[in-house]
């Protein structure tokens, strides 16, 4: 029992570290965090997205009721005003790239204490320059300024900002007077900053030119196949089971992937978006919430069901009372660190098997066809079996997360009953000593 103790408290300081390393690297603390500004980007197109694209096939559904003649009247008026509404989506995830330059710099300037208005501003102009095309009608295509420029983006807003910041350093920035005001001032200061950035990302096209490629299309080849090796089975449940484990431990596990995931994520859900787009079905399933919305998010709510109906312990049907409204908005702290869940061995099997259970058959469902892929971005607070349905626009989702839900609840109660067992005993034993010592 000792080495077991040792063993996890070892095994938990090792998590520790490492978590704190990767939250405290401004890097990644950057990237991480600049993403999460474009969230809002993402769910405004996906909207558009939705008006623009109906889930209503005309060939397949009859007016033959009302709620069908309203669903074939929003198909109607969807394709008569298609260009109107797919301007936002356009202009929002068609732009994530653009999005994403301006976050991360944002973001990693505030870290440097620099001016982030401007170095954001400045790695925006600089992504334009390295990534924009144009036709030969000198038409500009949007194509790198996408989610298919992303993690050019990420490059770029952090190279620029380290390049201002050590031009900074070494004084080669242009300073005006101090009777100037800092907000006149501050542009002056930035722009040798930025025509160095300019011309080192020019001069990087130049010479990629010479081989016939572009820094865009470079990182893209070489992103290919690691993308598509993220969106494997094995790498889903890879990815499901180390975030269960940090909890177990501890740490935040969704905090510390999504340094790793965001970028991915974010990057197959606008692609996926863009497919839906164009009229064509959405290819990758490790996408937006997929891990989450048919993990935790279905394997926590039937913990709660569980927890209100099963135990006879106060300890466990007073975390059920209180994380059931919570719960239903994927707030899942009052049940995560009330039971608690850290370090808890009775618990520690369902906990992580339950989700990669969960995962494993919504993969399967998805690549099957029985399901839609995840292509919109909601507010994480959209109740779990809601958005099932909107993320995807394929009722069959939320059936297949209600289905989980059973099977959860289902494999919830042997484990629960016994934990119960226990909380019971030692409840019991305190009564009895408490009325001792009376």
């Amino acid at each position: 029992m000792m080495k077991t103790k040792n063993f996890f408290d070892k095994f938990q300081a090792v998590l520790a570290r490492l978590a704190e390393k990767l939250d405290k690297n401004r890097y990644i603390s950057a990237m991480k965090n600049g993403l999460t500004l474009v969230v809002p980007a993402t769910i405004v197109g996906g909207l558009f997205l939705i008006l623009a694209q109906p889930p209503v096939d005309p060939e397949i559904i009859a007016p033959s009721n009302f709620f069908f003649q309203l669903l074939l009247a929003w198909k109607t008026w969807s394709v008569k005003n298609a260009a109107i509404l797919i301007l936002p989506y356009n202009l929002t995830m068609g732009l994530l790239g653009v999005y994403a330059a301006l976050g991360i710099a944002y973001v990693l300037a505030k870290e440097y204490e620099m001016d982030p208005i401007n170095s954001a501003l400045s790695s925006v102009i600089i992504f334009l320059v390295a990534s924009a095309s144009f036709d030969k009608s000198g038409n500009l295509i949007i194509e790198n300024l996408s989610a298919a420029g992303l993690f050019t983006a990420i490059i770029i807003g952090l190279v620029s900002v380290e390049v201002a910041r050590l031009m900074e350093e070494k004084n080669m920035t242009i300073k005006l007077p101090e009777q100037v005001p800092p907000m006149v001032a501050a542009p002056f200061k930035s722009l040798i900053p930025l025509i160095v950035n300019i011309l080192l990302f020019m001069g990087i096209n130049g010479l990629l030119g010479l081989v016939g490629t572009s820094l865009p299309n470079l990182v893209s080849s070489i992103l290919k196949p690691i993308l598509r090796a993220s969106d494997s089975l094995g790498i889903v449940l890879f990815f499901c089971f180390l975030s269960r484990l940090m909890w177990f431990f501890g740490i935040h596990g969704d905090n510390v992937l999504n340094a790793v995931l965001i970028p991915i994520t974010t990057l197959n859900l606008t692609q996926n978006a863009a497919l839906v787009a164009a009229g064509k079905q959405p290819t990758a399933i490790l996408s937006g919430n997929f891990i989450t919305l048919f993990g935790a998010w279905c394997m926590l709510p039937a913990l709660t069901l569980v927890l209100l109906t099963i135990p006879k312990s106060a300890h466990l049907k007073a975390i059920g009372k209180v994380a059931v409204i919570p719960d239903i908005f994927n707030i899942n702290e009052p049940i995560t660190f009330g039971l608690p869940v850290v370090a808890n061995v009775s618990i520690v099997i369902p906990y992580i098997g339950i989700p990669m259970i969960n995962v494993l058959i919504a993969y399967i469902a998805s690549t099957a066809g029985l399901i839609g892929r995840v292509y919109l971005s909601l507010p994480f607070t959209t109740p779990a079996i809601l958005q099932a349905f909107l993320s995807t626009m394929d009722w069959r989702a939320s059936v297949l997360y209600v289905i989980l839900l059973a099977l959860d609840i289902i494999i919830w109660i042997p484990f629960i009953k016994g934990y119960d067992k226990m909380l019971l005993k030692e409840e019991q034993k305190k009564l009895t000593e408490n009325s001792t010592e009376k």
